[in-house]
Parts: structure tokens; sequence; C-alpha cells
């Protein structure tokens, strides 16, 4: 799993796959082309974006149609980051 930061707003995007089945709760047919649910289907090993915000996980987003997906699926947990910060000052 990779991480990507926005130290600024405590928000961490985590690139997560599934490790389970589940399924998107989009239901919003003025949307998708007048269908009233969204067909996408994770299976196991599928990837799918999790944004966490302090810490706790707020929302895992469908990769077909952007909606939160619904079904809890296994999170690794963060791993700190890693590598150094250069800032550059003018003089």
């Amino acid at each position: 799993m990779t991480t990507n930061r926005n130290a600024y707003a405590e928000v961490t995007v985590y690139h997560a796959v599934a490790d389970s089945t589940f399924l998107c709760d989009w239901v919003a047919n003025d949307h998708l082309d007048g269908h009233d649910w969204c067909p996408t289907v994770l299976e196991p090993g599928d990837d799918y974006t999790v944004i966490a915000i302090d810490g706790h996980t707020e929302a895992r987003y469908c990769p077909g149609c952007g909606y939160q997906l619904f079904g809890v699926s296994t999170l690794d947990p963060a791993r700190p980051a890693t590598g150094s910060t250069t800032s550059s000052t003018a003089a």
C-alpha cells in the first residue's frame, strides 16, 4: 500500500487493495445515464482509494464512479513516511 500525505489538512490517501468482494453503494440514477446503481464490484486484489482524516478512515472510493464503497475491507496499518524533507530558503 502506498501513502500520500497532505500535512496541512491531516489527510492521508491510501491506495489499498481489496481483500474481499464488495459492491459500490451509489444509487443516484441521474449520475449514471439512467442506471439506478453502479455496477462496479471489487474483487480481492482490485485497487481502490481510501481517504483518512486525522488517522480515521473517512471513505473508500469506487474506481467505477467515485462514490463511497459499501462494505468493509481490512486495511493494512499506515506505515510512517520515510525519506527526508528538504527546505530551501532564500538568503
